[in-house]
């Protein structure tokens, strides 16, 4: 009986973590790309703008960065 628990727990762990994470699935890339499916319905403008303003933001912070560095030469 204590075996067949642990395997129906076991069975369903991958759906608990699948339910846990769907706040988290806004934080990767691939789901303002995919999540649109740009094949089928075409281009999301709405989130293709999320993602040029991200690199955008990105690439400001690494000139800075880079602009900070300590080298001499």
């Amino acid at each position: 009986m204590a075996g067949m628990a642990m395997a129906e727990a076991v069975a369903n762990f991958p759906e608990a973590l699948r339910e846990a994470s769907q706040g988290l699935k806004y934080l990767s890339p691939f789901h303002y790309y995919i999540g649109g499916e740009p094949l089928k319905n075409g281009m999301q403008w709405a989130d293709a703008s999320i993602l040029i303003a991200i690199s955008a933001v990105l690439v400001a912070v690494g000139l800075a960065r880079f602009n900070r560095r300590d080298i001499t030469s």
